[in-house]
């Protein structure tokens, strides 16, 4: 009977889903090869490992109080704010120094935090929340630069495949990795002393992987430079 019931609410989509468009290239190969996704895999990789429930661990960690975990939450969506003037400055200074900025920024916030946790200045939590802060606003410029870029190479009638594939492969791969980090950070946790020593080691390999990552981002420039030129210049 659910057989029938999953067919009766399917059959409609029948059509719809006959006439998509076919996918970027002609098997899943070349979705796996793809720069974009390449660099999309190491982002997401970098993102699970220096993360809001990473920051929630420093933050208690730290003496903090279920307020400041509340303000930290908040973080992530005010910083996307600074979306509105992202076209601006796109137009004024272009696509890939923006994007430069975006990945410098992100990179440099949760720098600063492992920073604070080397070196416990007066206010600590205060000065982790503000370098996760300033994570955050990389994070949310870098996004939107990306889908951006997403938008001039790919074509359109691909997107939609394309997106799907991408955010496929970012997750399955992710979520092999971080389960492999995991163990490691509780390992550690389990052999220190320190209520740091998880949050501290899951935070550092991630900026390993976000170094590694910026190589991916090269490529992603050096193989799209034309293109997004191309889709830049007045008609």
């Amino acid at each position: 009977r659910m057989r029938r019931a999953l067919r009766l609410v399917l059959a409609p989509l029948g059509p719809i889903v006959r006439q998509l468009p076919p996918p970027v290239g002609p098997n899943r190969r070349e979705y796996r090869a793809h720069v974009l996704v390449r660099e999309g895999v190491w982002t997401q990789v970098f993102r699970l490992m220096a993360s809001g429930s990473t920051m929630t661990a420093v933050v208690l960690a730290l003496g903090g109080t279920a307020y400041t975990v509340g303000a930290l939450a908040s973080i992530g969506y005010g910083t996307r704010i600074l979306v509105l003037g992202l076209p601006a400055l796109v137009a004024a200074y272009g696509l890939f120094p923006v994007l430069w900025l975006a990945a410098w920024t992100e990179r440099v916030g949760w720098g600063l935090v492992l920073g604070v946790l080397l070196a416990r200045p007066v206010h600590a939590m205060g000065w982790a929340v503000a370098a996760f802060a300033v994570a955050m606003a990389g994070s949310a410029l870098y996004d939107n630069c990306l889908l951006h870029l997403q938008g001039v190479v790919v074509p359109a009638p691909r997107q939609g495949r394309f997106s799907a594939r991408r955010i496929q492969m970012m997750g399955l791969v992710g979520f092999a990795i971080m389960l492999v980090a995991a163990g490691v950070a509780d390992t550690i946790a389990a052999h220190s002393a320190s209520p740091m020593a998880a949050p501290f080691a899951l935070i550092g390999m991630g900026l390993a992987v976000a170094a590694g990552g910026l190589r991916y981002l090269r490529q992603v420039q050096a193989r799209t430079t034309h293109a997004v030129q191309r889709a830049h210049e007045p008609p």
